[in-house]
């Protein structure tokens, strides 16, 4: 087992001394120690749950010096993805906000060729990044793994911020990449958007960079002009007419909508695949 180093050239801090002491203690005298979750371990070694929460930024481990697995002998247990198996069809789709997960499980819900539903879950904004990676062990369990993990989210900076911090995390776990419910995008880009104050252009420029290249230009000058796109701007009617249940559903959630969309039972026809421009007042406070 790697032993700790480098701290005596490091100056250490009281707070420093006061982390590492029971550490030292447990690498001497239970150095085999099976790995347990962190909230417990942090119990054990300082008879609080809490002490070790965001223990993997503190610049010890940063710097490499202290190894979460290897000398506190823990791992980090996420909250798990909420994760709902609606079909047996090999897919994943992650939903950021309630009321579009409440929408979205009431429409695939009903789905009358069951087989091609598969995965719904509900990403509960940035807890997506920690959670994702859980979502190996319900495919295990369930024996029913995802060849395609979509995710659907508010079109504003930190939806996407957090979709990359994720796919990240999710690829290295051994997930699928993680990648954006580009007709469900599409949609919601054709709806009213809500004013909040301007995003900063290099910020925008890379969380963007997740969205496909034809989506990507649209969805940055909305963010820089000061505007986004929640996911209740889309709401049940739509969804519901915008999703065609006598083709494929995967294409229709994964791919961008067609030049014409079809009409919905009521002979309506779904929203247009332009960019939306009206925005809504005033401000937010």
């Amino acid at each position: 087992m790697r032993q700790l180093s480098g701290l005596a050239a490091l100056p250490l801090t009281t707070g420093d001394h006061e982390l590492l002491a029971p550490v030292n203690a447990l690498l001497r005298d239970d150095p085999d120690a099976e790995l347990i979750p962190l909230a417990e371990r942090s119990y054990q070694l300082y008879r609080d749950e809490k002490y070790l929460h965001g223990i993997e930024r503190h610049r010890l481990v940063t710097r490499g010096i202290l190894d979460i697995a290897d000398h506190l002998r823990a791992r980090p247990t996420p909250a798990p993805l909420a994760m709902y198996e609606l079909g047996p069809a090999p897919w994943l789709l992650i939903v950021e906000n309630s009321a579009a997960f409440s929408s979205l499980r009431q429409i695939l819900g009903e789905w009358p060729d069951r087989g091609q539903v598969g995965w719904l879950g509900y990403g509960a904004g940035d807890q997506l990044v920690a959670s994702l990676p859980t979502a190996v062990e319900s495919f295990r369990e369930r024996d029913h793994r995802a060849d395609s993990i979509l995710l659907y989210a508010d079109l504003d900076l930190d939806g996407l911020e957090c979709a990359r911090q994720a796919d990240v995390r999710g690829r290295a776990a051994g997930l699928p990449a993680l990648v954006p419910a580009v007709g469900l995008y599409q949609a919601l880009l054709t709806r009213t958007a809500r004013r909040v104050p301007p995003a900063p252009a290099e910020r925008v420029r890379e969380a963007v960079s997740w969205l496909p290249a034809e989506m990507a230009p649209s969805v940055a000058g909305l963010l820089t002009a000061g505007a986004v796109l929640r996911q209740e701007a889309l709401p049940l009617p739509v969804l519901r007419a915008l999703l065609d249940p006598a083709s494929p559903l995967l294409p229709q959630l994964r791919d961008p909508l067609p030049a014409h969309p079809p009409a919905d039972r009521s002979g309506r026809r779904t929203p247009s695949c332009s960019p939306a421009t009206a925005v809504e007042q005033p401000a937010d406070p």
